[in-house]
């Protein structure tokens, strides 16, 4: 009973802390938030895929246009679910610059290079 407690109130935080996130990425830069979408928005992203590596601009606006992309050295490719593109991106944004620009590195060893980048 205890563990089942344990893992509901951990579930509760993770979803607590991903609404945080994108909450707090939103406040910085709106178009980080709309280059996030459009990019986790197709649901079977593969590193080191093609559609990964170019990533996505946001089209919210003219002002602070954002780019976002995965780029990875996995071998063999590796599969990244649409929750966790939504959760490390908004996690990279909220936690990054001024603006939401930032890296992080995940995956199996580490071999995804994950990028939001102003231009």
């Amino acid at each position: 009973m205890r563990l089942f407690i344990l893992i509901a109130l951990i579930a509760a935080f993770a979803v607590f802390v991903t609404a945080d996130d994108s909450q707090r990425c939103s406040q910085k830069n709106p178009n980080v938030v709309n280059a996030i979408g459009r990019f986790c928005q197709k649901g079977d992203i593969v590193i080191n895929s093609l559609y990964a590596w170019q990533g996505t601009i946001s089209n919210y606006r003219n002002d602070w246009k954002a780019h976002v992309w995965i780029r990875g050295t996995c071998n063999p490719p590796q599969w990244v679910p649409q929750k966790y593109c939504f959760s490390q991106l908004y996690d990279i944004c909220a936690n990054g610059g001024p603006h939401g620009g930032g890296r992080g590195w995940y995956g199996t060893n580490r071999c995804q290079e994950w990028s939001i980048f102003m231009e």
